[in-house]
């Protein structure tokens, strides 16, 4: 238990008797397991839900989109109207 051994123990539960007292240190005891119970739960839940997502596989990419059939390939800048009058020139004196 934490590489601690018997004596170790004995003098900590020792030092806790005389600080906190014969009639609270029950009180103390649940509380800090109680506690500790919440977070060894809290640890639990927290691995268990990222083993869970880091087994999921990736979703898959969509596709690129395809050009159809019908649809002229598209190029850089703008389109160019081969009906439209010529655009006016300017005079520049």
């Amino acid at each position: 238990m934490f590489g601690l051994d018997l004596w170790e123990i004995a003098i900590i539960l020792i030092v806790a008797l005389v600080v906190v007292g014969p009639k609270r240190l029950p009180e103390v005891a649940r509380t800090l397991g109680k506690a500790m119970r919440e977070l060894r739960r809290a640890s639990n839940e927290l691995r268990r839900s990222i083993d869970e997502v880091m087994a999921e596989p990736p979703p898959p990419r969509p596709a690129p989109p395809t050009p159809l059939a019908s649809e002229p390939p598209k190029r850089a800048g703008a389109p160019v109207d081969p009906y439209a009058p010529p655009p006016p020139e300017s005079k520049h004196d």
